[in-house]
């Protein structure tokens, strides 16, 4: 499955310097034009819900449970606990 035919693209950041390579995902996702078509979840022991939101990603999770839930919120298209 190619990247682009993805519903939703989980990034995690392990280091705060990883961080702005969450954002620059994010960019490439706008400059490409596939933005709209992809749903975006971060997480990891640096991110935080207020700097997903910063970001634009679609959703947040703490942990692995966390990302389930959210991921299955965003294909189905419900808002959810785990929305930014």
């Amino acid at each position: 499955m190619a990247f682009s035919d993805k519903i939703a693209e989980s990034l995690s950041a392990l280091l705060t310097t990883t961080l702005p390579e969450l954002n620059a995902t994010l960019d490439a996702l706008v400059a490409a034009g596939l933005r709209s078509q992809v749903k975006v979840l971060v997480g990891g022991a640096p991110v935080t819900s207020e700097y997903a939101g910063r970001i634009k990603a679609d959703a947040y999770a703490t942990d692995l449970f966390g990302a389930n839930e959210a991921v299955s919120d965003l294909v189905n298209n419900r808002i959810g606990l785990y929305g930014v």
